[in-house]
């Protein structure tokens, strides 16, 4: 049993992780100036056109599969094959340089949020049944749980990984402040203001283009989670 409880540790890994991508706190860096980030009038126009409140859709689904057959094989994986996790994102850039990035908790996010877990779930059963086959009930008993699904929904509860649990990680606001440099937007959050964040933007009147920095988009060029990236927004 020890071996679910590692898959389990691994996946509830991948989704904090990106919960961290998508709330704006995952690896900081700077970026370098070039010819466009001085480029003054490009600057003014994208911070007129920034200001207001944008919505894009994350589809990260896919990406968690990916993940997880890197992480555990495509065989193991395939128990997880069917996962999905659409989830809203919000910003907001004021005139007065805040920014704010959150996802709420309303009940689009939430059924969605409910529904992966309850996927999850199903996996982490099809994924024991096979590796345990006939000893899994005997496995299950000896751990002191009337049934598979009783060990499973202890096991979430215990790594934090159930719905309750990660709702507290998805939905929440991030807040703090922006300048803007020719197509670099920083972000200085207001929790960690020692950590800015630096993005590559592209932004018209009615949609946002949300890159991470090249540098940390090369830093992080394996990782089957920057197929989110770029982030398109719509204005709301």
């Amino acid at each position: 049993m020890k071996k679910s409880q590692r898959l389990l540790a691994l996946l509830l890994a991948l989704v904090l992780c990106l919960a961290c991508l998508v709330a704006c706190d995952d690896k900081k860096s700077s970026s370098d100036d070039d010819d466009d980030a001085k480029d003054n009038t490009t600057a003014a126009t994208t911070e007129n056109l920034i200001i207001g409140e944008w919505k894009t859709t994350l589809k990260m689904g896919p990406s968690m599969v990916d993940s997880l057959k890197q992480g555990m094989g495509a065989d193991a994986s395939k128990h997880f094959n069917n996962l999905k996790l659409d989830i809203v994102l919000n910003m907001e850039f004021t005139k007065d340089k805040k920014a704010i990035i959150s996802i709420d908790d309303n009940k689009s996010n939430k059924d969605a949020l409910n529904g992966f877990v309850d996927g999850f779930k199903d996996g982490i059963k099809g994924l024991l049944k096979e590796q345990l086959g006939a000893q899994l009930d005997q496995a299950i008993a000896a751990a002191g749980y009337a049934s598979l699904d009783a060990y499973i929904d202890a096991l979430c509860v215990q790594k934090g990984y159930n719905a309750d649990s990660l709702a507290e990680k998805f939905f929440k606001s991030n807040e703090g402040t922006y300048t803007i440099d020719g197509k670099t937007l920083t972000v200085v959050p207001e929790d960690k203001p020692e950590k800015p964040n630096v993005y590559k933007i592209s932004v018209t009147e009615d949609t946002l283009i949300f890159d991470m920095s090249d540098e940390d988009k090369a830093d992080l060029a394996d990782d089957p989670m920057m197929s989110l990236l770029p982030f398109v927004l719509t204005k709301k």
